[in-house]
């Protein structure tokens, strides 16, 4: 009976032909037209559905249009409905001020004009679409604002949230500042101590001692050297990104040869330079780090007869990607994030000397100029490990 999509109006006449003759005017496509054929049909249809305009018959038995009328304005939903008498009564006055004070916008009598009907009708249907249109708008203002409610205090969530992990973060740096002091204090004195007393063993009393002996004097020295390196690893993560260094142009061309040429290549392996390098501003101390734990590490696992290390960079468009590839052992996948954890290791300690500081301290410059740094393995045939520095750097 009635369509959504269309403009509701109800006539109700309690004569079937002029229901007809209102149907014939007012042949508008826009228009949804329902028929009623009396006043309490009409209060029914007005409950359930919404109209645009109501064109009410005056004179219908049981209840008439006037007492129609009245009850519509009694009820909050259609109180604020458009009404228009249609009639075919006495033309007297004071019908048409009792249409008025019923709650009537327009009173018109039988036969009526199409034209000033439709005319009319038109204005009603206009404020109507107005109405439906601004109701639709607040409806959609309403939900943006309650999705703009609902964003607002998943922000404020996240806002707690992050200022929490902030001071999380500030009480952990705290601590690292305490530990490293610790160490460097507390643990360095005495390894010197520990140090200096192996040193004097081997070199005094070398002749006392047997295979044996001389095999756990070598394992000692080893564990001394091991320990000096894991506590100045400790102390170098420590130092990243809390103590500042000055910031200078740094010419990778030049850097890179440099590193290659401090950490001591084995006369098994090649290490190769592919293309140009760009100049960084940054801490150099930090980018020598980051390329000389890369390299030394591929030395440090190589397996193959005759090793192969290859430095290559490539300019993004927002980042340089930087990379270290070699033909070593390659990795499995399963341990491609564990090998930048802090303390972490593959091989166990005793085959091949390592702190498991080296990746995790390359993670963390990077990560502190904004870059990212990942590998890409395959076992047995060698492993290529990228690092990406910003152009802005």
């Amino acid at each position: 009976m009635v369509d959504k999509e269309k403009i509701n109006i109800l006539l109700v006449d309690d004569k079937p032909k002029n229901l007809i003759a209102l149907e014939g005017v007012l042949d508008n496509p826009r228009l949804n037209l329902v028929k009623a054929n009396s006043g309490r049909e009409a209060l029914s249809l007005i409950l359930d559905y919404d109209f645009a305009l109501v064109l009410l018959d005056v004179q219908m038995p049981d209840m008439d249009g006037f007492e129609t009328a009245e009850l519509m304005r009694g009820i909050e939903k259609t109180k604020h409905i458009p009404i228009i008498f249609v009639t075919a009564i006495n033309k007297d006055q004071k019908y048409v001020f009792k249409g008025y004070e019923a709650g009537a916008v327009d009173y018109m009598f039988k036969p009526v004009d199409p034209e000033i009907l439709n005319s009319k009708v038109n204005v009603f249907i206009d404020l109507f679409q107005q109405k439906r249109t601004i109701k639709n708008q607040s409806l959609e203002l309403e939900h943006k604002i309650t999705e703009l409610n609902g964003a607002f205090l998943e922000l404020q969530k996240k806002e707690k949230l992050l200022k929490s992990q902030a001071e999380e973060m500030a009480a952990i740096n705290q601590d690292l500042k305490e530990f490293a002091y610790i160490v460097s204090h507390d643990l360095k004195a005495p390894l010197r101590a520990i140090s200096s007393l192996v040193d004097w063993l081997a070199c005094d009393y070398k002749d006392k001692f047997n295979e044996k002996g001389k095999e756990l004097l070598n394992l000692l020295l080893g564990r001394v050297k091991r320990m000096h390196d894991l506590i100045e690893g400790i102390l170098r993560y420590s130092r990243v990104g809390r103590v500042k260094e000055e910031k200078v142009n740094i010419d990778l061309n030049l850097l890179v040869p440099d590193v290659i040429e401090l950490v001591d290549v084995p006369d098994n392996i090649e290490v190769k330079i592919k293309g140009d390098f760009p100049k960084l501003v940054a801490e150099k101390t930090r980018i020598e780090q980051v390329f000389q734990n890369l390299i030394s590490n591929a030395i440090k696992y190589m397996d193959k007869p005759k090793g192969l290390i290859q430095i290559a960079c490539k300019k993004k468009e927002d980042f340089w990607e930087f990379s270290i590839a070699d033909n070593g052992p390659g990795i499995e996948e399963k341990h491609f994030k564990k090998i930048f954890q802090i303390f972490q290791t593959l091989a166990p300690r005793d085959e091949i000397e390592s702190t498991g500081v080296g990746l995790s301290l390359v993670k963390k410059i990077v990560e502190m100029y904004g870059g990212k740094v990942w590998v890409e393995s395959e076992v047995t045939k060698g492993s290529t490990f990228f690092f990406t520095v910003p152009k802005l750097t």
